[in-house]
């Protein structure tokens, strides 16, 4: 089971959240259509050339976890670029660092979610949107970083759902299939909202260009 790891939480007193599952929408929620929200990577074009520009950096990233949260399936994503034509980028995951190359890639895009107020002050929200067809979140906040400069480290939100949202499944084996379903923007941008004011879950911190490298 691909990790999934969100900052949501309930809107309301009446919610009665849910302990932090998988968040999961029908469809994506970003993309397509215009909307307040920045998507990365995006179209650009000038006099000099066109490509993609994307405020998700590229490169291997390393989860680390809260000393109190259990470890996750998978402890690196390797974040990569799609092409110039398509702005897109490639997110693949696995156990170890040397198992990324090989390891299956889905389409990804970041969207900015505005600015909430964490336990340290101010921090830019963010929604990891992965997977073209049912999407999953993974749903971060990041210090303001200064002018120039690219985010390398994340915090990874505590994520409670909504009652209404939970998709209770079996446990097959030692697999859950329960998750968070969300299915509008407004909803996830508001439990984001909510969600940067807790202790975070873990964070996502890049250690680095490919290694090994991806095929040219």
């Amino acid at each position: 089971m691909r990790r999934a790891l969100t900052l949501v939480l309930a809107l309301t007193a009446l919610s009665s959240p849910a302990a932090a599952m998988e968040i999961r929408s029908d469809l994506p929620l970003w993309g397509g259509s215009p909307s307040r929200q920045p998507v990365w990577p995006q179209h650009f074009q000038d006099e000099y050339g066109f490509g993609c520009v994307s405020e998700l950096k590229f490169g291997d990233w390393r989860f680390r976890q809260a000393d109190d949260n259990p470890g996750g399936p998978f402890d690196w994503m390797r974040i990569s670029n799609y092409g110039v034509m398509h702005c897109a980028a490639r997110v693949s995951q696995a156990y170890e660092r040397t198992s990324l190359r090989g390891a299956d890639a889905e389409l990804a895009f970041l969207v900015g979610l505005g600015e909430g107020r964490g336990p340290e002050g101010a921090e830019q929200l963010y929604a990891l949107q992965v997977g073209l067809h049912s999407s999953y979140y993974m749903l971060l906040a990041a210090a303001q970083p200064a002018a120039g400069a690219d985010v390398e480290r994340y915090r990874i939100l505590a994520a409670d759902c909504p009652r209404w949202s939970v998709r209770r499944g079996p446990t097959i084996e030692i697999f859950i299939t329960t998750y968070c379903a969300v299915n509008d923007r407004g909803t996830l941008i508001g439990m984001a909202r909510e969600a940067v004011r807790k202790p975070s879950d873990g964070w996502l911190e890049r250690v680095g260009d490919f290694d090994p490298p991806e095929p040219q």
